[in-house]
């Protein structure tokens, strides 16, 4: 952590003395790394007073570099009612696994339990099932007939219009509507296509 590389976690004006959380994530954090295993970071930033005037707005940093993550605690709080995975395992690390933990960032920690619904079972599930698919494609490859392989994209990219929708409020099912029918590619049996309806959206974005 005191390396170069990680010198934004000091310098950035949304991070430093702001951070509350900051733990260990991916296979550090399951306890299945190895020699050859990346360092990931997760953590929970403070907003800024102009944040909560709503004169500006922050939801994550991002640090592509070192697999650095830290949300914003109004978006961390969002996720954790959606029992979005990645963030609710931030509050579940063991105590050695945590770099940064202020009073805050134990007060959120000991209420996690109020994170917790019924909505945990289709957020994590549909991410081991994501999980599941990925390895159903890498181990089929080629050897799947094309029109069922495009099946298993199609689930891939639904699957991902649920995390869409958990980044954007305003975001309505029906919007984006994802189908197989017969391919207007040649090659191809199926295909998948698109009917999306989205305002003033950034491209960037899209």
């Amino acid at each position: 952590m005191m390396r170069p590389e990680y010198d934004f976690l000091r310098s950035n004006s949304r991070l430093g003395s702001r951070i509350i959380l900051l733990g260990l994530g991916g296979s550090y954090a399951y306890g299945t790394s190895n020699e050859n295993s990346d360092i990931d970071f997760r953590g929970v930033t403070l907003p800024l007073r102009s944040d909560l005037l709503g004169l500006t707005a922050f939801e994550q940093y991002e640090d592509s570099a070192t697999d650095t993550v830290i949300y914003s605690f109004n978006k961390m709080v969002k996720l954790l009612l959606e029992c979005n995975p990645n963030t609710c395992e931030i509050l579940g690390l063991d105590e050695e696994q945590y770099l940064i933990k202020t009073s805050i960032g134990q007060e959120l920690i000991d209420n996690s339990s109020l994170f917790l619904s019924q909505r945990a079972a289709k957020s994590f599930g549909g991410y081991a099932s994501a999980q599941l698919r990925r390895l159903q494609n890498a181990i089929a490859g080629e050897a799947l007939p094309q029109a069922e392989r495009e099946r298993h994209i199609l689930n891939s990219v639904q699957n991902t219009l649920e995390d869409f929708q958990s980044r954007y409020g305003n975001f309505e099912y029906g919007t984006v509507h994802l189908y197989l029918d017969q391919a207007v590619t040649a090659g191809m049996d199926m295909e998948i296509f698109v009917d999306a309806r989205q305002t003033h959206m950034p491209l960037r974005d899209f």
